[in-house]
């Protein structure tokens, strides 16, 4: 269900994509290349795509009927993106590194050929529209109630994180010219430091259990199972461990 919904989510950025350089359609080479990766695409997912159409049609699944309420209330507010709350869960926010990475595009931005200032400008306005999309401010109450089927805003910032890297990896490649092993040092040890200050929203425990002491009703996130296993939970709790086909 969730490569489902990356796939969704990232379909609107490769049809921009496509319209961006529609022209280059005519070109022999081009068509070719993307009937090839179409195929590949398809032979790559057809494992997973397929035995998920077949299942959604035999059963209705929990996730299917997501409210829409729940959707537009897990949105990200703009602080979260930038300062982790004491009662937030997660963190969501962008990091020292991440926002100092970006601010170099004010450096590096002048520096690139006009076909690479395309590309530039195409990753960072989808990694813009992406984290948009994740908050409170874009308007999803005027959507119809499908959009519930994404679940959680915040696979928008997964698929955000990855333009994101791409801008980053750009504008570090510019302004450090010459990278080698002392930067990667330099870096690194500056992403440990921040992961050290968050450290306390890291979820752990020394406690282990026997997986039979669990109750497998409780463990099982309820948006993967059909719509008459959730009705009939008694079922799961008590049917047999065994695996059965």
């Amino acid at each position: 269900l969730t490569d489902l919904r990356f796939a969704i989510i990232v379909s609107f950025a490769v049809l921009i994509y496509f319209f961006m350089n529609f022209k280059n359609w005519s070109l022999e080479h081009v068509r070719k290349y993307f009937v090839i990766n179409l195929i590949a695409i398809i032979s790559i997912t057809a494992f997973f795509v397929f035995p998920f159409i077949q299942s959604n049609l035999m059963a209705e699944y929990v996730g299917s009927n997501s409210l829409k309420e729940i959707f537009l209330n897990s949105r990200v507010s703009l602080k979260s993106l930038f300062v982790t709350e004491e009662n937030d869960i997660t963190v969501l926010e962008l990091g020292p590194h991440i926002i100092i990475m970006l601010a170099l595009s004010i450096f590096s931005f002048h520096k690139y050929t006009e076909e690479v200032k395309k590309e530039y400008i195409f990753c960072f306005a989808m990694m813009i529209i992406y984290i948009i999309m994740s908050t409170k401010i874009f308007p999803w109450g005027i959507f119809p109630n499908c959009i519930s089927r994404l679940e959680n805003p915040n696979i928008f910032l997964i698929v955000a994180a990855f333009f994101e890297s791409v801008v980053c990896a750009m504008n570090v490649g510019v302004v450090i010219k010459e990278f080698n092993l002392k930067h990667t040092f330099v870096i690194t040890m500056f992403i440990l430091l921040y992961l050290f200050l968050v450290r306390e929203r890291i979820p752990y425990s020394d406690s282990v259990f026997d997986i039979d002491s669990y109750d497998m009703s409780e463990i099982i996130s309820y948006n993967v199972l059909p719509q008459k296993a959730k009705n009939n939970i008694e079922y799961i709790r008590n049917r047999s461990r065994d695996v059965e086909v």
